[in-house]
């Protein structure tokens, strides 16, 4: 396996973290969470940290963002499924403590991903890590990346401050004070105005970074430089431990995936399920990505994976679109409502069938890693008695949790099918 194509692959994680991280949030839609975006960071710096201790510490800053945002996820959940008095209170001081949290961990991580990229150009060839590089295609002005780490510095900043805003307009007014104006009548247009300005600098820092990015992909030596450290031993070892520590991350985001295919409901908010199921396919996809250049059949699981999150997210569009205007009560007496969740069955089982392909894929994936990597001869590639039995062990597990996941995957079709109706029922008999 080239080393080039594990670089490329590794390389082509950082768009669609980029992306994760441009995303506004608005409230606590985030159709992109920042978490998958600090994740894909790790995952991208795991090898680069081995050799570079800015690196390391770029690393664990992302570590700590990623858990910082996923807490705050589940908190500002909590705190919008209540419709309890004080509800704009801890939302305006969940969104200041977790804004002072994303400021530091997030400036931590710049500092240390911008100081081992210089670090490294510096003292290499690999002139493009610090070198301007064209704003436009291939002419007009230049910009030096230094610009580009205090552009990271400004929109990391106003990101959070911007989101954390509009949330102090919901705190309670003094209930003595009947002349005093509620500045909550505000909040609409203020989550408008910050997300609209959220959006401008995103863009405009979403283009630069590519445009940088491009520039260090197009020279191709950041990989090389670091491996240059190393002597013909210690790389041979480095390889085999990359290759080792791919598959292990990879099997751990196919075990995370897994998780959303569970439904776990807040009914005070609508009844949408905290657990979005296309975020099942996401991982899956960045799973095949990264162990493409070991496995050519991840090749085809990498497609199946992204048209599997396109249905995904059509399915999980059409629910939040009926849970936003009707609910179960509204289906018998309703015509319109009656006819949205038609649709939100009809899409719901397009989706449950491109996940039991992608499973499939998933099984079929397995199979060539156990058929691949259970060798007892790495020369010969034979097989002793004890490693076809072991073989055909691993083969059965992975065969019984794919099956157990798509029987998953079919009940929550069914309670999509059959809720309504229950509900109907009970509610209404």
């Amino acid at each position: 396996m080239p080393a080039s194509q594990a670089k490329r692959a590794r390389l082509g994680l950082l768009i669609p973290a980029l992306v994760c991280f441009f995303n506004p949030q608005i409230g606590i839609v985030d159709l992109l969470p920042d978490v998958i975006g600090a994740l894909l960071f790790v995952k991208l710096l795991k090898h680069a940290a081995d050799l570079s201790p800015y690196f390391k510490e770029a690393r664990e800053a992302f570590i700590k963002l990623a858990v910082t945002d996923l807490i705050k996820f589940f908190c500002q959940f909590s705190v919008m499924g209540r419709a309890t008095l004080g509800t704009g209170d801890m939302s305006a001081m969940l969104s200041i403590v977790f804004l002072v949290l994303d400021v530091i961990f997030s400036f931590t991580a710049i500092k240390y991903l911008f100081d081992g990229l210089f670090y490294l150009g510096e003292r290499s060839d690999a002139k493009a890590l610090y070198a301007p590089f064209p704003v436009l295609r291939t002419t007009g002005p230049h910009l030096d990346p230094e610009r580009v780490k205090v552009l990271s510095f400004v929109f990391f900043a106003l990101k959070p401050l911007l989101a954390a805003l509009p949330e102090l307009l919901r705190l309670s007014r003094d209930p003595m004070n009947e002349s005093a104006s509620d500045p909550s009548v505000y909040y609409p247009r203020a989550v408008l105005l910050c997300v609209s300005l959220v959006l401008l600098l995103g863009i405009l820092w979403l283009y630069l970074s590519l445009r940088y990015l491009r520039a260090i992909r197009r020279e191709g030596r950041i990989s090389d430089v670091l491996r240059d450290r190393l002597s013909e031993q210690e790389l041979a070892l480095y390889e085999d431990r990359v290759r080792r520590g791919t598959f292990r991350i990879a099997g751990y985001e196919l075990i995370v995936s897994s998780v959303f295919l569970l439904t776990v409901r807040l009914e005070d908010y609508g009844g949408i399920n905290i657990f979005p199921t296309f975020l099942l396919p996401l991982l899956i996809l960045i799973a095949f990505h990264t162990v493409k250049p070991y496995l050519p059949i991840a090749r085809l699981g990498r497609l199946v994976a992204a048209l599997t999150a396109a249905v995904s997210l059509a399915a999980f569009t059409t629910q939040a679109i009926f849970f936003e205007s009707y609910s179960f009560i509204d289906i018998p007496n309703n015509d319109r409502a009656a006819a949205l969740y038609e649709a939100v069955k009809w899409t719901t089982l397009a989706e449950t069938l491109a996940i039991a392909g992608l499973l499939l894929t998933v099984l079929l994936c397995l199979y060539a890693f156990i058929r691949g990597y259970t060798v007892c001869d790495e020369g010969s590639r034979s097989f002793t008695a004890i490693d076809r039995d072991e073989r055909r062990s691993l083969k059965k597990s992975a065969t019984f949790t794919v099956t157990l996941l798509i029987l998953t995957a079919a009940a929550r079709c069914a309670d999509v099918f059959f809720r309504g109706r229950v509900k109907v029922i009970f509610t209404n008999p």
